[in-house]
This record gives structure tokens, sequence and C-alpha cells, in this order.
């Protein structure tokens, strides 16, 4: 095997990883939130109203918009512990 390669790249893919992980725990971060406040209005709204709202007010779809309310009930719950996952992708 060749370990030829110079310490400085070594450093940058490092702190790149780093950031990437760091990122990776934000979006769950994120992502935990905003299923907290779509699972919030969701209880606000009438039944059938949850997906037209969706449309009407973000770019995002209504599977995304469940998919982020599970997660924070999962999380709320301890069904999923946060520390136990890299990234939303993880999570999901």
């Amino acid at each position: 095997m060749n370990y030829s390669i110079t310490t400085e790249p070594i450093v940058r893919i490092r702190t790149l990883a780093a950031e990437l992980d760091r990122l990776g725990k934000t979006a769950l971060e994120k992502a935990n939130e905003a299923g907290k406040l779509l699972r919030d209005a969701k209880a606000g709204l009438a039944h059938g109203e949850f997906t037209p709202w969706i449309e009407a007010n973000f770019t995002f779809t209504g599977r995304t918009a469940r998919r982020w309310m599970k997660l924070s009930e999962d999380i709320e719950t301890g069904k999923l512990k946060t520390d136990s996952v890299a990234n939303l992708a993880e999570a999901y």
C-alpha cells in the first residue's frame, strides 16, 4: 500500500470530514425543530388541510414534512437517540 500522500491533504481531509459530521448533526437538529413546528401546525388545522397548507407555504413536499414530523416524534419519545446517528439520512 502506498502511503506517500503528504500531511497537508490528510489534515484537510480530516477537517472536511469533521465539518461534514457537524453539518449532518446540524441538519438533524433543524429537521427535528421543523418537525416539532409542523406537528404543532397540523394539530391546529382541520382534517384534510395539512397537505394543501404545506403545498401553499413551502417548497418541500408533504412527504418530507411527514418524515420530519416522525423524526421529531421519535426523538421526543426516545425511540431515536440523536447521539447514535451521524446525520439526517441515517436517522430516517
